[in-house]
């Protein structure tokens, strides 16, 4: 197995040049926004039936993360979450005239 590891994050199309090249990783990081590139381009692929082969107890993840992902192939999983956040704005009412 070879390791590479990028220093940058690479920009989408580079990514997806070097799939539709054939290049395609074993694995890659990646956030949620970028797994319709990623489905246009036929992968990822469906993981079900490797998690339950692997005995992978998916009552540990958080099932809105878990649903959210089920939901680019027809109910299919095809990633595992590691991490959930949540943004939120702060905003000083004063600068905007909001009373």
């Amino acid at each position: 197995m070879t390791l590479e590891r990028s220093e940058r994050v690479p920009q989408v199309n580079e990514i997806t040049d070097r799939i539709a090249a054939g290049a395609v990783p074993d694995i890659l990081l990646t956030g949620f926004y970028f797994i319709p590139n990623l489905s246009d381009l036929g992968i990822p692929l469906e993981i079900d039936d490797r998690i339950k082969q692997s005995g992978v107890d998916l009552s540990t993840f958080e099932p809105v993360a878990l649903d959210a992902l089920k939901g680019f192939r027809d109910g299919k999983l095809v990633a595992l979450p590691f991490y959930m956040g949540t943004t939120a704005l702060f905003y000083n009412k004063d600068i905007l005239n909001i009373k």
